[in-house]
């Protein structure tokens, strides 16, 4: 049999934190649908591609600071905010990392090509261009590498969670070094970012409650997110990372060393929590599976 995970658990002020969540998510979704028609009448329409790709980045911008402001989320920076045009290489944790990036930079985001599919997030991911992959070969990995120096061409800066997936903020996976090709293609920067979540709550983990990396569904997960106090999430803008003359594993090597740095995990392991584990041998001696997969993340 393989390993287990506790089930979800409630946090702490659970009827509290019920109302609070229903609250913010509200207040969320009714400041997403108040961009809809910015979007529509000053994105969708803009022939010009930069112009389209830079109004795009700004109005993820807005969307994400009001996002913030909603979910109740502290934001704390630290180091110099990376230029326009940058490639931002940043550990991933939960899908909270995104609005809190976005809220601090103009940033398009690297995701997986099937949330273009789901209904509305998708529409809307879709009109603000950002680009998708499915896989990190053959040709779905020259079109995304093609996507994202478009971008920085156009200086707007994208983020890629280079993990690849999300973990419980305990380490720091071993990134994808062929992601980093749009940056050595365009000559743009890249810019590691440490993200590292806190709870003023000693009795709300980080690895349970905040972090979005097992097996939880994402309605049941994203509603005590919303519903969580005193959370706040610190941002860490390392030095950029140099890219002439090197490879792609020599620049994501460097990328990952700064980012475990900043956060004190220089010897965290590089593979998910579940690849890590020995396997259990069952009573014919054969392996057993692994414990679940994290959740695949909402990036890349």
């Amino acid at each position: 049999m393989g390993l287990s995970h506790p089930p979800p658990r409630n946090p702490p002020g659970v009827a509290a934190g019920s109302l609070r969540s229903f609250a913010r998510l509200a207040a969320g979704l009714a400041w997403t649908l108040l961009l809809v028609p910015e979007l529509v009448a000053w994105v969708v329409p803009c022939r010009d591609r930069r112009t389209r790709l830079r109004r795009a980045a700004r109005i993820t911008h807005r969307w994400a600071r009001g996002v913030v402001r909603a979910s109740g989320v502290r934001v704390r920076v630290r180091g110099p905010k990376p230029p326009p045009g940058a490639l931002l290489a940043a550990n991933h944790v939960t899908y909270g990392d995104i609005p809190v990036l976005a809220s601090i930079v103009p940033t398009l985001f690297l995701a997986k090509r099937e949330i273009a599919d789901w209904p509305f997030i998708g529409w809307i991911m879709r009109r603000t261009e950002h680009p998708v992959t499915s896989r990190l070969s053959g040709r779905d990995l020259i079109g995304s590498i093609g996507e994202v120096r478009e971008r920085l061409d156009a200086d707007v800066a994208v983020c890629i969670f280079l993990e690849g997936t999300t973990t419980a903020g305990d380490r720091v996976l071993k990134f994808n070094a062929p992601l980093v090709q749009p940056a050595i293609a365009a000559g743009a920067p890249v810019v590691p970012v440490a993200l590292r979540w806190h709870s003023a709550n000693p009795k709300i983990s980080v690895r349970d409650d905040i972090a979005y990396w097992r097996d939880d569904a994402f309605a049941p997960h994203i509603r005590r997110f919303f519903g969580l106090a005193g959370i706040r999430a610190d941002v860490t803008f390392c030095a950029p990372v140099r890219t002439a003359g090197r490879t792609r594993r020599e620049i994501a090597t460097d990328a990952r060393a700064a980012i475990a740095g900043t956060l004190g995990l220089e010897n965290s392991p590089l593979l998910p929590e579940y690849e890590a584990r020995p396997r259990h041998a069952t009573a014919d001696g054969a392996t057993g599976t692994p414990a679940p997969a994290p959740r695949r993340s909402t990036g890349t």
